[in-house]
Order: structure tokens, then C-alpha cells, then sequence
């Protein structure tokens, strides 16, 4: 074979893989204007994840402050109500003594209308007793 017959045989081969590598250099520019597109867009995605990342810690640190603040309202109202519950118990013991006050002085009521029927008898039958001695004089 002759080199003029080889040049023959080699040419087609090397267009063919000339067209080969311009469709693979197409393929890797286009592939290359992806990435960089994608990596413009991951670059954004993290500056919104960091920005997403501060605001949830801010709630984070809101809603910690509320849970805490809650919890000791929460235990001041348990002892609110304990005081309360306690006064309550006063009250009753207060509200008794009252009662057992009420029933002194309507046994000292008693007692004074006993005594008030008792004058009244008493008046009635000293007044016989001037009439008596009036009417004897």
C-alpha cells in the first residue's frame, strides 16, 4: 500500500473524529455554561439558607425566652394559688369564728329577753303590789 492510499484510508477517520471532538466541545461548552449558571444559583441558595438559618436561631432565641418566661409565670401562679388556697382556709377558719360569734350573741339575746320577760314580770308584780298596798291605805 502506498502512503497516498493510507492518507486515503486515515482522512475520512480524521474528520470523522474532528466532528466527534467539535460535538464533544459543544457538549462540555454547554455543560460548562450549566455549571456556571448552577453554581450562580447554589452561591444564591446559600446566601438565603445562611439568612434562613440566622432568622430560625432569632426564633429560636424568641421562643426559648417565651417558654422560659412562660414556665416562671407559671410557677408564680402556682404560688399564687397556693397563697390563695391558704387564704381561702383563713377565710373558712374566719367565716367559723363568725358563726360560733353569731350563736354567742344570739344566746346573750336569749338571755336578755329572759331577763326582759322576767323585769316585765317583775314590774307587773310590783305594780299588784302598790295597787294592793294603795288600795289597803
Amino acid at each position: 500500500m502506498k502512503s497516498g492510499d493510507r492518507l486515503d484510508q486515515i482522512e475520512p477517520l480524521i474528520v470523522e473524529m474532528l466532528i466527534k471532538i467539535d460535538a464533544t466541545s459543544t457538549k462540555v461548552d454547554s455543560l460548562t455554561s450549566e455549571i456556571s449558571h448552577l453554581s450562580g444559583e447554589l452561591s444564591q441558595l446559600k446566601v438565603v439558607t445562611h439568612r434562613t438559618i440566622e432568622m430560625i436561631d432569632k426564633q429560636n432565641d424568641s421562643i426559648s425566652f417565651l417558654l422560659k418566661n412562660q414556665l416562671e409565670l407559671n410557677g408564680k401562679i402556682d404560688k399564687i394559688d397556693g397563697k390563695l388556697e391558704s387564704m381561702d382556709h383563713k377565710f373558712d377558719l374566719i367565716d367559723h369564728k363568725f358563726d360560733s360569734i353569731d350563736h354567742k350573741f344570739d344566746s346573750i339575746d336569749r338571755k336578755f329577753d329572759s331577763m326582759d320577760s322576767r323585769l316585765d314580770k317583775m314590774e307587773i308584780t310590783q305594780q299588784s303590789i302598790l295597787a294592793i298596798l294603795r288600795n289597803k291605805n
